[in-house]
């Protein structure tokens, strides 16, 4: 799509319409009804801010609460301590706005790793409503109860799946 990291677009198909919020040759955020959709090779702090900005607009649209759905593909390393402070100091802002959702891609010790560094920083910023699954399947299903289209409960997994394999192409 080559979009600049301020640039926004629409990606669709019949079931689902989603915005291209942010994009890079690291990172992809895109919003669905009140997700927040994402997926990252590597977490620079261009990302986080442009996190931190896609998330204080849709919670405009939905005030009632959103869903961060991030996916940590294979091979993504955790981010360097500049980073995790962003990210902690975002997550402290939107404590209890937002139900996260992380799908760690990654195996072995590396992925363990990750998963330690992310519950603490979930922790340390006042999160306690959030999922940590290995596959994308999980994470939809995780993530599907919180998931509301113009306020109303949504169980729509078809577009939040079109909406996650769109976000997760390769970047």
């Amino acid at each position: 799509m080559g979009l600049a990291p301020e640039s926004s677009g629409r990606v669709a198909s019949r079931a689902w319409t989603a915005n291209v919020a942010f994009e890079t040759k690291s990172a992809r955020i895109l919003t669905w009804n009140n997700v927040v959709l994402s997926t990252l090779a590597v977490a620079e702090l261009s990302y986080i801010s442009s996190l931190g900005a896609v998330f204080r607009r849709q919670l405009r649209s939905y005030p009632k609460g959103l869903v961060s759905l991030v996916v940590f593909p294979n091979g993504f390393q955790p981010a360097p301590q500049p980073v995790r402070q962003a990210m902690s100091r975002l997550l402290e802002e939107t404590a209890g706005l937002i139900h996260h959702v992380l799908v760690v891609e990654n195996t072995g010790i590396a992925s363990q790793l990750l998963i330690t560094v992310i519950r603490g920083v979930l922790v340390l910023g006042g999160h306690s409503s959030y999922a940590l699954t290995a596959t994308r399947a999980d994470g939809i299903a995780a993530a599907l109860p919180h998931v509301t289209a113009a306020g109303v409960a949504s169980p729509q997994g078809s577009g939040l799946a079109g909406a996650l394999a769109h976000c997760c192409q390769p970047l």
